[in-house]
């Protein structure tokens, strides 16, 4: 990401991704479902993103529950009565959230047809950030980033972005999309003060190549929240979602980030 922030007024903080046009909202909220259903629906999640200000949201889900899932993504984003030029969507697919368990995750048939099926039960016409979700040992790396630029030119997708990469395979799936015309704008990557790998030279490849850097689970998966007491809903349910979100306020609005 670029050093300046942009805030327009009574707004989120918005940060340019890399060396490319995007900018991304400070906060985005991770959508997910795990094989039991919360009791928290999925509207009042995005519901209680958006009066916070926040509205990015990035979708992963299991190939199992995936159709029922985005079948649920839909209704809560048509529940909002949002344009879609109003909220940013950042997908990521593979490593299990494909349309079947096939193996070679990050082959060109899993990630086209994985973002084919995405838009069709969420009813998007596409998604501002297509995430290669992880490097796929099994599946050559030309094939995987030649599907990501694809997706792009097709308009499935306006910015690839990738997941999960060290610094070797970054440099090289980078330099690969840029021969394509579409260089990777973000590195989706586990960063919080319980995980701090990428403090390990990859933060240092990410400014040298141009490339945004977006942090994962910056409360380790619930494991950062303090202070709760007893009681608190599960880490990673949608419950705990809501009752995460409560607590933060936007900056900008009298309240500083959790």
């Amino acid at each position: 990401m670029s050093p300046a922030w942009v805030q327009p007024p009574n707004r989120m903080l918005y940060r340019r991704s890399g060396h490319t046009g995007l900018h991304l909202p400070m906060l985005s909220l991770a959508l997910g479902r795990g094989p039991q259903r919360a009791p928290v629906s999925l509207t009042s999640l995005v519901h209680k993103a958006l009066d916070l200000g926040i509205n990015s949201f990035d979708i992963t889900a299991p190939y199992r529950i995936s159709r029922e899932f985005y079948a649920e993504v839909r209704s809560a984003f048509s529940a909002c009565r949002m344009g879609r030029e109003e909220f940013f969507v950042s997908v990521r697919i593979g490593l299990g959230t494909g349309p079947l368990p096939f193996a070679g995750f990050s082959s060109r048939r899993q990630l086209l047809a994985g973002i084919d099926g995405l838009l069709r039960d969420t009813g998007l016409d596409y998604v501002d950030v297509l995430y290669l979700h992880r490097l796929d040992p099994q599946t050559p790396l030309a094939e995987a980033m030649t599907a990501l630029a694809d997706a792009i030119r097709l308009n499935k997708a306006l910015y690839p972005g990738l997941s999960a990469f060290a610094s070797r395979g970054l440099i090289e799936a980078h330099a690969m999309l840029s021969a394509y015309g579409t260089p990777a704008a973000a590195l989706q990557v586990s960063y919080s003060l319980m995980d701090r790998w990428a403090e390990e030279g990859l933060l240092d490849v990410l400014t040298r190549e141009g490339i945004g850097g977006v942090a994962c689970a910056p409360l380790a998966h619930g494991q950062l929240v303090t202070g709760r007491g007893q009681g608190r809903s599960a880490p990673g349910s949608r419950a705990w979602a809501m009752e995460t979100l409560s607590s933060f306020q936007p900056a900008g609005r009298g309240g500083r980030l959790g």
